[in-house]
């Protein structure tokens, strides 16, 4: 906050990537809905606006109660996910499906001594068996004491690669997903960076 006090008339941005993401969607969170910055005496940070641009946050947030206040806290985070990115998949429950899934195929019968090494280097083919019960679409029941968590913002951005324009540049189609309403827009993009 010294910094901001330092140089009037900017405004804050927190960032991250991936558990960072995570950790900056939660304290923007906080700063906002907790109202931080207008509680300190000093003037200069009364009109601060506070944004957060979250690449690939893990769900990390839990409302028991929403409200306009939470929403509004929530209103200038801003979550990127990109392609197949499985970070912000990940949830407790999720953890508790891979492992599950992990002990049942670690189970199955997989020929003779080193056919799981085999297997995992592409040497040897996967038994259907196996395929289907990695596929399989599995329902746990939730652990005691836990709920289904969120990532800290109002919509996310689903940015996956589509195909290239006719210059060469990836086209991205962008999916808004907005998990209050849990619906999903359909927007097209053509990626004006040649590194994505």
């Amino acid at each position: 906050m010294d910094k901001i006090i330092e140089n009037p008339g900017f405004d804050s941005v927190i960032t991250g990537h991936s558990l960072g993401a995570g950790a900056a969607s939660l304290l923007t969170l906080k700063l906002k809905y907790e109202d931080i910055l207008l509680t300190k005496e000093n003037k200069a940070l009364k009109d601060v606006a506070i944004r957060c641009f979250a690449f690939a946050s893990p769900p990390v947030f839990y409302l028991s109660q929403p409200s306009k206040k939470s929403e509004d806290a929530m209103n200038d985070t801003y979550a990127f996910i990109h392609e197949k990115d499985v970070v912000p998949f990940c949830s407790g429950d999720k953890m508790r499906k891979l492992t599950e899934t992990t002990k049942i195929v670690d189970e199955k019968p997989k020929g003779f001594l080193f056919s799981s090494p085999l297997m995992a280097a592409g040497l040897k083919p996967i038994s259907k068996e196996i395929v289907d019960e990695i596929t399989k679409v599995r329902e746990t029941t939730y652990a005691k004491r836990t709920h289904r968590l969120a990532i800290a913002a109002p919509f996310v951005m689903w940015m996956r690669k589509d195909k290239k324009d006719e210059r060469g540049r990836d086209v991205f189609d962008v999916r808004l997903v907005d998990q209050k309403k849990k619906k999903v827009t359909l927007t097209r993009m053509t990626s004006i960076c040649n590194y994505c």
